[in-house]
């Protein structure tokens, strides 16, 4: 979520929890497509117990998103409590977002990074008026529960200092999306129109962006994905990308 929590504030699906008449917790269940939707967070007073606060708001969002056809809610779990909090209220484990590191020196360069491997689309920069082209790429290339919203895919490619787009002609057919944090460079985003998968467009968008960083000083390249995605998990280790310590429990509940 590249969006920052105070702009679902005014969202569909978020509530605020009233007593003697002051706000003592606050959840955001806004969804971006008409499927799936995402605790976008939960604030709770520490004056009042934290668990029954959140049983509250939960259960008036889950009626709400039922009523309108919402299929599931996922939320991410970084913390013990956040885990504990969604399995009283029947979430189950989902997923896991992984995270996988590559650090490049002149003796690890990874094999055909700097030579574009697909030559029959061709590439640019992503401009501002590419939106429209992202989000239809985006609805493609992923199950709702991982599709972006207009507003979110805005923000990432504003976040973004290298972001490319693909074309078989005048068609566009997949893009990546990535920015530096620190001197490392994140792929934040990567979809590939499922019409023009297996022709290698996301290796060549790699190898686009690893080649542009290391001419640019970039040793360090970083990107999250899902456990359960095991062709995405083979092409970044292809790449030297190794998996890390570092994970986010996904959890769901079947509405």
């Amino acid at each position: 979520d590249w969006v920052q929590s105070k702009s679902w504030l005014g969202s569909g699906f978020s509530y605020t929890l009233v007593q003697n008449d002051e706000i003592v917790a606050m959840l955001s269940c806004a969804n971006e497509n008409p499927q799936t939707a995402w605790i976008r967070y939960f604030v709770c007073s520490r004056q009042v117990h934290y668990p029954t606060a959140f049983n509250e708001l939960i259960q008036v969002a889950l009626h709400d998103l039922k009523s309108v056809g919402l299929l599931s809610l996922h939320a991410l779990a970084s913390q013990e409590w956040v885990q504990r909090l969604l399995e009283n209220e029947g979430f189950s484990f989902h997923d896991e977002i992984v995270t996988l590191f590559l650090d490049i020196n002149e003796d690890s360069i990874p094999q055909g990074m700097n030579s574009l491997e697909n030559q029959a689309f061709t590439f640019r920069p992503i401009e501002d008026n590419d939106l429209a082209a992202l989000y239809t790429i985006d609805q493609k290339a992923f199950p709702p529960a991982w599709q972006l919203g207009m507003e979110n895919l805005e923000q990432c490619a504003k976040n973004s200092n290298q972001k490319y787009l693909a074309f078989d002609l005048d068609k566009a057919v997949a893009y990546l999306m990535s920015e530096s944090i620190f001197g490392n460079q994140h792929l934040s985003r990567i979809a590939v129109d499922p019409n023009y998968q297996g022709q290698h467009l996301a290796s060549a968008l790699i190898q686009k962006m690893l080649a542009e960083g290391y001419a640019q000083g970039v040793r360090r390249f970083s990107v999250n994905t899902n456990r359960a995605n095991h062709a995405s998990l083979a092409l970044y280790k292809r790449f030297g990308y190794a998996l890390s310590e570092q994970t986010v429990p996904v959890y769901a509940f079947q509405i």
